[in-house]
């Protein structure tokens, strides 16, 4: 049966230790800690067996990359935010000596909040344009009556980009 809960800190099972060092029952203790009689007699029967409450080393492949590495994908991603997925992949294993797959690549950026999303077509307005449009905006403004402006809706619905 695999686990059920969350495991409890050192700091707990060391007060859970000193309690029953300290006289108390085991059903007191439960009590107390409001966790169940048989956790704290496994943490009991475990610091009398080995002296410590610490868990030991878990079995299981080792991590194939380290927490700097990991850093240094960030800071790659946040350098260039609009770089593909093959991309990013190809600098970190450049920079690498052991190379890792996309989907290696992908998990760690979706782990800590990066997506893939797709930008907005915008519409580009050239110098002449924004040149004609500032002209028709002042002879707009000089010829409307301050009462025309009423009937006007301003809207910020769209984006326009000055520039490539």
């Amino acid at each position: 049966m695999g686990r059920k809960g969350s495991e409890m800190t050192i700091d707990v099972k060391n007060i859970a230790v000193c309690m029953y060092n300290d006289g108390m029952l085991i059903a007191e203790i439960s009590r107390t800690l409001q966790k169940p009689h048989s956790t704290i007699s496994s943490i009991l029967k475990k610091f009398k067996s080995s002296g410590s409450v610490e868990n030991l080393q878990r079995s299981g492949r080792p991590r194939s990359v380290t927490d700097r590495d990991y850093r240094h994908l960030d800071r790659t991603v946040k350098c260039n935010r609009r770089a593909s997925l093959a991309d990013i992949k190809s600098k970190f294993n450049d920079w690498r000596a052991a190379p890792v797959c996309k989907r290696t690549v992908q998990n760690h950026l979706h782990k800590h909040g990066f997506s893939k999303r797709v930008s907005k077509k915008r519409v580009i307005v050239s110098k002449v344009n924004r040149a004609k449009r500032l002209s028709l905006c002042r002879e707009k403004r000089r010829s409307k009556v301050v009462g025309e402006w009423d009937r006007v809706i301003f809207s910020d619905e769209s984006q326009v980009v000055i520039g490539s």
